[in-house]
C-alpha cells in the first residue's frame, strides 16, 4: 500500500508544479471544522481547477485525503461599497485513515461551495459535502461509509 501511495504522490506533485505560476496566489492553508477538523490546503491550477486537501489527527484517529475539484462559475453579489462571489465545486478524491492498528485507503465525492469576499482577497470560506467509502485491512477488504461535512476558511498566499 506505501508504494501505491508513493506513487499517487509523485504524480500528483508531477502533474501540478507547472501550474502553480497561473494565479497570483495559488496556494492556500487553513482550518475546517466539522468532519474531519483538521488542517486544509488549497492547490489552485487554474480558475476552474484545484486540489484540496486535509488533515486531521484526534486521538488514535489519523485522517488524510486529497481532491481533484471542478470549480463552477457561481453568481456575485455587489453592495454599496461590498462585492463577493460564491463559487460551487465538485470533485474526487482519495482519503487515508488511520483508527488505532488498523490503516484503510478509500475515495470520496465533494460537494461544496466557497464564499469570496472580495474586501478580503486572499480568504475564502467553504461549506462541503463528501459522501464517501474506506475499506480497511491488508487487503482492502469490508468498506465502511462514511459522510464528511465540514466549515473552514483559507487563505491564500
Amino acid at each position: 500500500m506505501k508504494k501505491i501511495l508513493a506513487t499517487c504522490a509523485l504524480a500528483l506533485a508531477a502533474s501540478t508544479s507547472a501550474y502553480a505560476a497561473e494565479s497570483k496566489h495559488p496556494i492556500g492553508l487553513g482550518l475546517m471544522i466539522g468532519d474531519p477538523t483538521g488542517l486544509s490546503a488549497r492547490f489552485n491550477l487554474s480558475d476552474k481547477n484545484a486540489i484540496h486537501g486535509y488533515i486531521e489527527f484526534i486521538g488514535k484517529t489519523l485522517n488524510a485525503g486529497g481532491d481533484f475539484v471542478y470549480k463552477f462559475k457561481g453568481p456575485e453579489f455587489v453592495a454599496p461599497g461590498r462585492r463577493s462571489e460564491i463559487v460551487p465545486y465538485v470533485g474526487g478524491g482519495l482519503i487515508l485513515a488511520s483508527f488505532s492498528d488498523e490503516a484503510g485507503l478509500g475515495f470520496r465525492v465533494p460537494f461544496g461551495f466557497k464564499w469570496l469576499p472580495k474586501e478580503i482577497a486572499q480568504v475564502e470560506f467553504f461549506f462541503e459535502l463528501a459522501p464517501g467509502v474506506i475499506f480497511f485491512g491488508d487487503e482492502l477488504r469490508g468498506g465502511w461509509g462514511i459522510f464528511n461535512i465540514a466549515l473552514g476558511a483559507v487563505y491564500y498566499f
